[in-house]
């Protein structure tokens, strides 16, 4: 038998004897990756912006709220040599999203710069039109999820069922009583 790692209590271990971290796991940084390659590549698709595909792709939150809690002053805090300010602030970023999607956007970025030239000159009608289709489709999308057919206002299907059980609850209440 193997020899069991030591043991703290603030440091819990998996089976096999893996430390176990209460970080996000590699499939999180991988789908956050992912949705950079595709924003990448959408960011050199005219009429189509990586933005977009951060709304459809569900990080688009996250994304405004990690930008936007980047405090300009920061810098100030770097050049005056205030560091214990400046790691203060670079807490409240979420830095490993930031890093992991900017690099997702880089790879596609390069990779497909190459890519689209060559088929905006060699096949310009069907790549125009592949660009007209993803435009349209990120309409519907965007459309969808924004319409107030798609998803009903909270209170009024929370009202709703309110009703439902009560009216429910009375139709059992009625059918419950013996008739005479």
């Amino acid at each position: 038998m193997a020899a069991r790692p030591l043991t703290t209590p603030d440091i819990p271990y998996l089976p096999g004897g893996a430390i176990m971290t209460g970080g996000p796991d590699i499939r999180e940084h991988a789908g956050i990756y992912l949705r950079g390659l595709m924003m990448g590549a959408c960011d050199i698709i005219p009429g189509v912006s990586g933005g977009t595909i951060a709304l459809i792709t569900g990080i688009y939150e996250r994304l405004i709220g990690a930008i936007g809690s980047i405090d300009p002053a920061s810098a100030k805090h770097l050049f005056r040599g205030d560091f214990r300010a400046l790691f203060d602030d670079l807490e409240k970023i979420d830095i490993p999203f930031l890093v992991v999607l900017l690099a997702g956007i880089g790879t596609a970025f390069l990779a497909m710069s190459g890519v689209i030239l060559t088929l905006l000159t060699d096949h310009a009608v069907a790549t125009y039109s592949f660009f007209l289709g993803l435009i349209i489709a990120s309409a519907i999308v965007l459309f969808s999820r924004s319409s107030p057919f798609a998803h009903p206002p909270s209170s009024t299907s929370q009202s709703g069922r309110a009703s439902g059980s009560s009216s429910q609850a009375s139709v059992t209440s009625i059918s419950a009583t013996p008739c005479r």
